[in-house]
């Protein structure tokens, strides 16, 4: 009998058992402005300045964020998507460190009146540097994300293999030949 009573106290503790929310590792918000110096006739695209707040214990590698918008009658408008992959190879930013807060400014919407639409932001995807992800990438921006991020780590490593076999003038040559080799990629400075 008291196998039956504590087989049935464990399954009605479990019935009203509620699971507490796991917090968001991050946090978005973000604030609508109007564009500064439109000239005259044309429409004033709205600023959107996201705010991220990294409430994970993690340093997060990349974000993806859907910029969705809403017209006056609640029809839903044009997309954008917005992301942001950090890798030594690109900046010298730090990543979007545990704790930290990180500030884009992306354009919004407007109607073909010229009218603003409201912005709709939503994070979608997250990858943390232990390799772990948040968010439901619905659009499958995270194959996009991984595959930048293995294609810098495949030029530094060559890079770096360059740097110890033939030294900084030949990795310094091979960026230079690389920036031509890709117009539209970006520009060499000190030529």
């Amino acid at each position: 009998m008291k196998k039956y009573i504590a087989f049935f106290t464990i399954g009605v503790m479990g019935l009203f058992a509620q699971d507490t929310p796991k917090p968001r590792p991050i946090d978005l918000s973000f604030t609508v402005e109007p564009s500064a110096n439109v000239p005259s006739g044309m429409p004033n695209v709205p600023q959107i300045r996201l705010t991220l707040r990294n409430n994970s214990p993690l340093e997060a590698l990349a974000y993806v964020v859907v910029v969705g918008s809403v017209d006056q009658d609640g029809k839903k408008g044009p997309t954008r998507v917005t992301q942001y992959t950090k890798h030594a190879l690109f900046d010298d930013q730090t990543p979007f460190q545990a704790g930290g807060v990180f500030q884009k400014t992306v354009s919004g919407f407007v109607d073909k009146a010229g009218r603003p639409l409201k912005a709709e932001p939503a994070l979608d995807y997250v990858l943390f540097a232990d390799g772990s992800e948040w968010g439901p990438d619905t659009l499958k921006q995270s194959r996009e994300v991984k595959a930048i991020l293995r294609g810098a780590n495949t030029a530094a490593l060559s890079l770096n293999k360059l740097l110890e076999s033939q030294g900084a003038a030949a990795v310094e040559r091979r960026i230079r030949e690389a920036a031509k080799s890709c117009p539209g990629c970006g520009t060499t400075k000190g030529k």
